[in-house]
C-alpha cells in the first residue's frame, strides 16, 4: 500500500477512535520515512491524548522542521508546552500560529487557548483582551464568552463574570460548563442556592464531570447541608477515585461535623495521590489539632508551608495551633507573616485581635476584633440608618445593640454605667431574658428586646456593645472603673431560695458544669462525675445551676455516691434568667466552667471559682496568666495546667475552700 494511502488509513483509525491501530500504522510509516511531516504530526497528537505531552511536543518540533508554516502544528506544540508548564514557550508558538493564520476567525480557537496560557502566567488582563478579540471575530461563540466570565472572576469582577456566563448560557444552553463557571462565581458571591441550581443543571447536561459534583458539595457545606455534600463528594470519588481535591472537601465536611479521624483519613488519601497538596497538608493539621495531636498538627502545616510558603491560611491555622498551646507571641508572629501575604484576610486579623486581648494589649487588639464583622458574625446592622458612635460626648441619644450570646452581653454591660455620661439618652437592646434583671440595675437606662420590629424609634448613634471596649478599655488601668458587681437579683425571690437551699449549717455552692457552645462547648465543659472530690465535702451542699435537663446525670451521681445535688424545680435555669441570677444570689459561692453562670456569678458579685480549659477554648476575656478576673474581681479563675485535665483544677478549689471554710 503507498505511504499516501497508509497515511489516510491511520487517520482513519484516528477518527473512528482507534488510536491503537493508527498509532501502530503510523509508527510504520516512520521507519520508512522518518522525517514524513503528517505522520509525525498525528503521531504526536495521539502522545497527547494517552498523556504524554513532553513526546507529543518532541514529534511536533520534528514535523515543523519539515512544515514549518503548518499553523495546526504549531498550535498542537503550544497545547503540549502549556502541558508541560512551559507557557512562555507555548506563547511563542500561539503567536507564529495566528500570526500565519492571518489573526482571522480561522483562528479564533487558538487565540482562546492563547488567553489560557496568559492566564496561567497570571496576565489575566492580556488574556481578557485575546477573549475580547475571539468574541469580535465570533460574538455567538458560547464558551468564548464563558471563558472570558472565568477571567473576570479572578480580576475580582464578578458581576460581569455573572453576565459573560449569562450570555454563553443563551447562546447555548447545553454548554454544561457555562453552567458550572457561573456557579462558581455564584459561590464567591455567597449566592448559594443560586449557585447550586447551576451545578444542578451541568450535572443534568454532564453527569460523569467530577468536578461539577464536588463543587456542589462545597455549595453545600457552606449552607450546612453536610449529608448531602457528602454524597457529592462519593458521587465525585465514584467516577474519579484519585480525584485529591474531592478527597480534601470531604475531609473539611467530616471535620466540620466532629468525625476528626475519619476527616483525617480523607486528607491522607488526598495526601497518598498528591504529596505536594499544601492546601491538604494544612487541613490534616486542623483535624490533628481537634484529635489534640497538636506535634503532629504543626508538623502538618510546617509541611504546607514547607510546599507553599506564601499560603496565608497555613500561616493563619498554625498561629491558632499555637495560640491554643498559649505560646501567644509565636501565635502572633504567625498572624503577621499571613496579614503580609493577605493583608485584608478578616479572619486572620480576628484572630490577631483575640489574641492581643487575651494578651492585655487592648488598644491593638480591640481594632483587629472589629474584623468579627467581616469574619463571623451573622447579619447586618440591624439599625443601618444611625451612624455608629466613636466616642462623643453629648450625644442626644444613644443605641447600644446586642450581639454573640448572653454571656457576652453580661460581660460588655459592664462598661453601662459608664456610657451615662456620653449619652443624654441611653437604649440598650439585649436577649429578652435578661431585660427583668437589667431594667432593675440600671433604672436610668431603657432597655429593649433585640428584635429590631421591636424598636424603631429614631437615635442619634448607635454601637454593637461588642464595640464598647475600643474606647473604655484601652488599657488594664482602664478597669479600675470596673465595679465590685453591677447586677441586682431580685431581693426578695433571694430570700426565700436562701431558706429553700440551706437546710443545715453547711455552706451552699452553686455548681455549673457544661457550656453548649457549638464550637468550643465541649472543650469548656466537664462531666458531674469530675467534681466528685469536691462534692465529698462535708462542709458544703450543692445546687444545680446548670440550664438543660441534668436529672439523669444528678440521679446517677445519687446512685454512684449518695450525693445529692439539689434543683429547684419552678427555677428554669435557661430561660428564667431573673430566677437564675436569684438563684445565685442565694448560695455562699459558686463553681463553674465558662458559661452564662460564670457572667451572672461574677456581675453580681458572687464569691466564684470558674474553671477553663488549658487552652483550647478558653475565651480571651479570661486572659493569659490571670488568675484574678479583670471583668468581674469576685471571680478567681483557674485553669488547666495540662490539656483536659480537670483533677488538678478541681483539687485547687477544694484546697481554696477548705481554706474559706476553716477560717469562717
Amino acid at each position: 500500500m503507498p505511504i499516501a494511502s497508509q497515511m489516510q488509513l491511520a487517520v482513519h483509525y484516528f477518527q473512528d477512535g482507534n488510536l491503537g491501530s493508527a498509532e501502530q500504522l503510523t509508527n510504520q510509516i516512520l521507519a520508512k520515512q522518518p522525517k514524513n511531516s503528517e505522520a509525525l504530526h498525528l503521531l504526536g497528537v495521539i502522545n497527547a491524548i494517552k498523556g504524554k505531552p513532553s513526546e507529543a511536543a518532541m514529534l511536533f518540533k520534528k514535523a515543523l522542521a519539515r512544515d514549518e508554516r503548518n499553523i495546526q502544528l504549531h498550535a498542537n506544540l503550544a497545547k503540549a508546552l502549556c502541558d508541560l508548564g512551559r507557557f512562555e514557550e507555548a506563547l511563542s508558538s500561539y503567536q507564529k500560529a495566528i500570526r500565519l493564520g492571518g489573526g482571522g476567525a480561522n483562528v479564533a480557537s487558538i487565540v482562546m487557548d492563547q488567553a489560557a496560557a496568559l492566564k496561567q502566567l497570571g496576565r489575566h488582563v492580556e488574556a481578557l483582551s485575546c477573549c475580547d478579540k475571539v468574541l469580535t471575530l465570533k460574538p455567538n461563540f458560547a464558551e468564548g464568552w464563558t471563558n472570558k466570565g472565568t477571567l473576570l472572576d479572578e480580576l475580582q469582577r464578578h458581576e460581569e463574570a455573572v453576565s459573560c456566563h449569562d450570555k454563553a448560557i443563551s447562546l447555548n444552553p447545553r454548554l454544561a460548563i457555562a453552567w458550572f463557571s457561573k456557579g462558581t462565581v455564584l459561590d464567591t458571591l455567597k449566592k448559594y442556592e443560586e449557585a447550586l441550581v447551576c451545578y444542578d443543571q451541568a450535572i443534568a447536561l454532564s453527569a460523569d464531570n467530577p468536578r461539577f459534583w464536588s463543587n456542589r458539595g462545597v455549595t453545600l457545606t457552606n449552607i450546612k447541608r453536610y449529608d448531602e455534600a457528602l454524597a457529592s463528594y462519593a458521587k465525585a470519588l465514584s467516577i474519579q477515585p484519585d480525584y485529591a481535591e474531592a478527597l480534601n472537601n470531604r475531609g473539611l465536611v467530616l471535620n466540620e461535623i466532629k468525625y476528626h479521624g475519619d476527616a483525617l483519613a480523607s486528607y491522607d488519601q488526598a495526601l497518598g495521590i498528591r504529596p505536594d497538596y499544601a492546601e491538604a497538608w494544612s487541613n490534616r493539621g486542623l483535624a490533628l489539632s481537634e484529635l489534640k495531636r497538636y506535634d503532629d498538627a504543626l508538623d502538618s502545616y510546617d509541611r504546607a508551608l514547607g510546599i507553599q510558603p506564601d499560603y496565608a491560611q497555613a500561616w493563619t491555622n498554625r498561629g491558632v495551633l499555637l495560640q491554643d498551646l498559649k505560646r501567644h507571641q509565636e501565635a502572633l508572629d504567625n498572624y503577621e507573616r499571613a496579614l503580609a501575604i493577605s493583608p485584608g484576610d478578616a479572619g486572620t486579623h480576628y484572630n490577631a485581635g483575640i489574641c492581643r486581648l487575651a494578651m492585655g494589649d487592648f488598644e491593638r487588639g480591640w481594632q483587629d476584633y472589629e474584623w468579627r464583622w467581616e469574619y463571623s458574625m451573622k447579619g447586618k446592622n440591624p439599625f443601618p440608618d444611625a451612624p455608629k458612635w466613636g466616642g462623643e460626648k453629648n450625644t442626644s441619644s444613644l443605641l447600644i445593640w446586642a450581639e454573640q450570646g448572653v454571656g457576652d452581653q453580661i460581660l460588655y454591660c459592664s462598661m453601662l454605667e459608664e456610657m451615662k455620661q456620653y449619652a443624654a439618652q441611653l437604649v440598650v437592646s439585649l436577649d429578652a431574658r435578661l431585660i427583668p434583671l437589667f431594667q432593675r440595675s440600671f433604672s436610668e437606662i431603657r432597655f429593649v428586646a433585640h428584635d429590631e420590629s421591636l424598636y424603631n424609634e429614631t437615635v442619634e448613634m448607635q454601637i454593637p456593645i461588642g464595640s464598647l471596649g475600643e474606647f473604655l478599655r484601652k488599657n488594664i488601668s482602664d478597669f479600675s472603673w470596673q465595679k465590685a458587681s453591677y447586677l441586682a437579683a431580685d431581693s426578695e425571690r433571694t430570700g426565700d431560695l436562701r431558706r429553700r437551699i440551706r437546710k443545715d449549717t453547711r455552706l451552699a455552692c452553686g455548681l455549673s458544669w457544661t457550656s453548649t457552645n457549638e464550637k468550643i462547648g465541649s472543650s469548656k465543659s466537664m462531666g458531674l462525675q469530675d467534681l466528685l472530690p469536691l462534692l465529698s465535702s462535708d462542709r458544703l451542699c450543692f445546687v444545680d445551676l446548670q440550664y438543660g435537663d441534668t436529672a439523669q446525670e444528678r440521679r446517677n451521681m445519687k446512685t454512684s455516691s449518695g450525693i445529692g445535688i439539689e434543683h429547684i424545680d419552678d427555677i428554669d435555669n435557661f430561660n428564667d434568667i431573673d430566677g437564675l441570677a436569684s438563684l445565685i444570689d442565694a448560695c455562699d459561692f459558686v463553681v463553674t466552667v465558662s458559661n452564662v453562670t460564670a457572667h451572672l456569678a461574677g456581675a453580681l458579685g458572687k464569691k466564684t471559682f470558674l474553671l477553663v480549659p488549658y487552652a483550647h477554648g478558653k475565651l480571651w476575656y479570661w486572659h493569659l496568666g490571670r488568675e484574678n478576673s479583670l471583668w468581674y474581681p469576685s471571680v478567681r479563675v483557674l485553669a488547666q495546667t495540662v490539656d483536659g485535665d480537670w483533677e488538678s483544677v478541681v483539687a485547687e478549689v477544694l484546697n481554696e475552700i477548705n481554706r474559706m471554710t476553716t477560717s469562717q
